[in-house]
Parts: C-alpha cells; structure tokens; sequence
C-alpha cells in the first residue's frame, strides 16, 4: 500500500500495483469555511472508489496549555460537538449516505499524530 496525494488536500490509500484500487480516503480538516471544498472533493473520491472516509482533526494544545488546563478542555468539547454537528449535517444532505466513515479528533501537536514516515502514529503510510 503506499500513499497518494490528491488534488484538493485529500489523501488515498493505494494498494500496490492497482492504481485504481484506493481502499481509504483522508482528509485533514479544521472546520473552516476553506475546508469545506476539499471536504467534498474527498467525499466524491471516496464514494466513486468505494474507499473508506476518514476526516480528521488535530486540536493543537499548545495555545490551551499555556492559557490553562479549563480551556484545553473546554475547545476538546466544542471541537467534538462540532465534529458530531458536521457528521449529522453530511448525513442528513445525503452527502455521507452509503459511504463507510469516521471522524478522527485527535490532541497535541500535529506531527506527533499525524508521523507519516515514522509508522509510530495509529496510521502507517508508505511513500
């Protein structure tokens, strides 16, 4: 399996040597109004492949630490109530229908979590 850039920020997983085979579709995403194109564009991709949907979140604690421990908490919540909103409203459009799905929000530094070349992170992506 390697990994594939795509246009619109999306990302695939190919398996080898089946170009036309994308098994996952992700996307980094942060709830801008910005992100709301490539968002679709990765839907479409994954629906016309069959490929699972992933949208996933990094909320970066650095800012929260420094302000305190209340905030940090306070904008993990938010950020999941806004992730659960999204998901009922590309539910309710029709936009997720029939597509397998999971939004994935996750705490720290983005490279922390998201170590595409390490294989430390829950993801393992080959280049």
């Amino acid at each position: 399996m390697h990994l594939t850039a795509k246009k619109e920020g999306a990302y695939v997983v190919q398996r080898n040597g089946c170009g036309h085979c994308t098994e996952v579709v992700l996307i980094a995403f942060d709830f801008s109004e910005a992100s709301q194109k490539p968002l679709h564009h990765a839907l479409a991709i994954a629906r016309h492949y069959g490929a699972k949907f992933y949208l996933a979140h990094v909320v970066s604690g650095i800012g929260y630490t420094i302000a305190g421990t209340g905030s940090l908490e306070f904008s993990r919540e938010k950020t999941r109530r806004t992730a659960q909103q999204l998901e009922q409203e590309l539910l309710q459009s029709g936009a997720l229908a029939g597509l397998r799905h999971e939004f994935i929000i996750l705490e720290g530094n983005i490279w922390d979590n998201w170590n595409f070349s390490s294989g430390k992170s829950r993801w393992t992506w080959w280049s």
